[in-house]
């Protein structure tokens, strides 16, 4: 018997996201077809990892007919070359293909403004970005605009 990961490849992702579309695993028979009588649970964890990031989310799920959805991992810290391994008692371990984490996009950057709400308290004000916990190696590439708001 076998199991093949991510039979849905992981694809690239952004620090402190799910993994999407969510990570299948199948346990297979050797000539591939899918063992629908088997209901163990299927771990999946972190392969190789160059940058020091860790695995969160549900990492234990028991399969259904032969099949263990993983829709809530995440990866904290941004690099390439991640794999995932999947693993079930009875089963020969799978590594998925690399797959990239980058820098956190969209609201997981917090912009931090001035407290006083006069517009020339933004003279010589110098702006900085508050990133979360899980992107302390910083984001190479990221462009901050700071906007003035109009009639000040």
């Amino acid at each position: 018997m076998g199991a093949e990961c991510c039979r849905l490849q992981p694809n690239d992702v952004a620090a402190g996201s799910p993994i999407e579309p969510e990570v299948k695993v199948e346990a297979l028979d050797t000539l591939g077809n899918v063992l629908t009588e088997f209901d163990g649970t299927v771990r999946v964890a972190i392969g190789s990892d160059r940058s020091g990031g860790t695995l969160s989310g549900t990492v234990r799920v028991a399969a259904l007919s032969g099949v263990a959805f993983f829709d809530t991992l995440v990866i904290n810290r941004a690099g390439s070359g991640y794999t995932l391994v999947a693993s079930a008692p009875g089963m020969v371990s799978v590594t998925s293909a690399p797959f990239t984490v980058f820098g956190a996009i969209g609201d997981a950057a917090v912009p931090c403004v001035p407290s006083v709400d006069d517009g020339d308290a933004m003279d010589g004000w110098e702006p900085r970005v508050l990133l979360p916990h899980f992107l302390e190696q910083g984001l190479a590439g990221c462009h901050v605009t700071v906007l003035r708001r109009s009639g000040r």
